[in-house]
């Protein structure tokens, strides 16, 4: 268990070079931080997701789950139940979760889930698009021909005004 002493004895046993037998003594290390995981949906619009979490112990345990964000009304669970209980090592539990942003920007929630003395933090990280309008780009050519357009196009998360000059992106097509 995590943070308690615990020890055991591994043997090995070989006809050729004799018996070896190691006493190991340690504690369990909690939970480490996770990667985020990143979601993205247009403004005024709902994106869902799920967070996948397995079960780390060998018995059957219970857990529970929480959301922390400083936008509740962004980020929600799409079921009510706030506790589960996990049989067998390694059986996956999955919590879905939404992301409906009312405005342009990047959000970040964490969803907890908590066993006793340990919890496990999966960050969230959302970022809202805006589409100024909904068509999408058509470029039309020939072969052998030359064609230069100009799009207009946002960088998803950033907050600074930049003048057009200080990003580009060329593609060349053989």
């Amino acid at each position: 268990w995590v943070s308690q002493k615990t020890s055991a004895t591994v043997v090995f046993k070989s006809t050729d070079v004799g018996d070896y037998i190691f006493k190991l003594t340690g504690c369990g290390k909690p939970p480490q931080p996770l990667s985020p995981i990143i979601i993205e949906s247009s403004v005024n619009s709902t994106n869902s997701g799920t967070v996948n979490f397995s079960n780390p112990f060998r018995q059957q345990t219970k857990f529970t789950v929480s959301l922390n964000t400083d936008h509740y009304d962004i980020f929600e669970f799409l079921t009510k139940k706030k506790s589960f209980i996990l049989n067998e090592f390694g059986q996956v539990h999955s919590i879905p979760f939404s992301f409906s942003p009312k405005y342009s920007g990047q959000f970040k929630a964490n969803i907890i889930v908590t066993q006793e003395n340990a919890q496990w933090i999966f960050p969230i990280i959302g970022n809202s698009t805006v589409t100024e309008t909904k068509e999408v780009p058509i470029i039309i050519g020939q072969s052998f021909e030359e064609i230069s357009q100009r799009l207009k196009l946002q960088i998803v998360g950033e907050r600074e005004e930049f003048k057009t000059n200080d990003y580009s992106i060329e593609v060349n097509y053989p």
